[in-house]
């Protein structure tokens, strides 16, 4: 009969299994839901500077493709263009992929942005303030506020749109927090300046985006020798090079001369006084 047709074992199955699907289906909804959430917590526990994107070239390229350009020289002529000025060594360097920053969004949030640093393999990866002095961004972060951190600046004295010879960058060396300045101490380790994927700084600005190579690091006593800004001559330029070359603890292989423009990062290693020190030479620009 047609009851019993509707109390048929197997139709009381297709019922069960229906509704375990239907809670399947519910539950897969509530999993994706609570992703979502996840992910805008995630984006939500980003800094400030979470909106600002960074394009590190048309293509990334990955450490194993880099090293094998740095190690196979490009070979050709110039075409005229300014950038090569730098030499033949520009076919090496023109390989490496520039960073290109969106400052609207940065000079908006603080209008004393100059740069953003990026140093492979540290957590340095910031924007770079200037004010009129080099004391405010010891204590005060990007936004302005009061903060025992600070921020990475430049020394008040550098031009970021006509580099000078020497161009400071400053933070603090926040080990214990590998905030700011604080993983430099990389540098001095051999697994960081054995890799030549490492010897590349990028430095971003509203008006030129821009490769550096580094051919000296080391520490020092603190002074004021290595944050010289203006020489008065190429012969003092000149000493000054050799100066800071023959501090390195790793010989970089890098010719440096007085038609160089020079990036110093410097910070704290201890409270006894000590800096780490970091000399890299501009080998690429391009205007923005």
């Amino acid at each position: 009969s047609a009851r019993e047709l509707l109390n048929h074992p197997w139709l009381k199955m297709e019922d069960n299994f229906n509704v375990k699907m239907n809670e399947v289906e519910i539950a897969k909804m509530n999993l994706i839901e609570n992703l979502k959430n996840e992910q805008m917590e995630n984006e939500k526990f980003n800094d400030i500077l979470s909106d600002v994107v960074i394009d590190y070239g048309e293509e990334q390229v990955n450490n194993d493709h880099l090293n094998e350009i740095l190690q196979n020289q490009v070979q050709g002529e110039s075409t005229g263009d300014a950038n090569y000025r730098f030499g033949a060594d520009y076919w090496d360097y023109s390989q490496i992929p520039m960073m290109s920053v969106d400052f609207s969004t940065l000079l908006q949030k603080n209008m004393e942005t100059v740069a953003w640093l990026y140093v492979n393999n540290t957590n340095v990866n910031y924007p770079v303030v200037q004010t009129t002095d080099n004391e405010f961004y010891l204590t005060h972060s990007y936004d302005g506020s009061y903060n025992i951190a600070g921020w990475v600046f430049a020394d008040f004295r550098a031009d970021f749109t006509n580099f000078k010879r020497n161009n400071v960058i400053y933070g603090h060396g926040r080990g214990a927090d590998n905030i700011m300045f604080g993983t430099l101490t990389n540098v001095l380790e051999e697994w960081w300046y054995t890799n030549e994927v490492n010897h590349y700084i990028k430095l971003s600005t509203p008006t030129k985006n821009t490769v550096w190579k580094v051919f000296s690091v080391y520490t020092i006593q603190a002074e004021a020798y290595y944050l010289t800004h203006n020489f008065v001559s190429d012969d003092s330029f000149r000493a000054y090079l050799n100066t800071i070359v023959g501090r390195s603890i790793y010989n970089f292989n890098t010719d440096v001369n007085v038609s160089d423009k020079v990036l110093t990062l410097s910070t704290c290693l201890d409270t006894n006084g000590n800096r780490i020190v970091v000399h890299a030479k501009l080998v690429r620009e391009e205007d923005r």
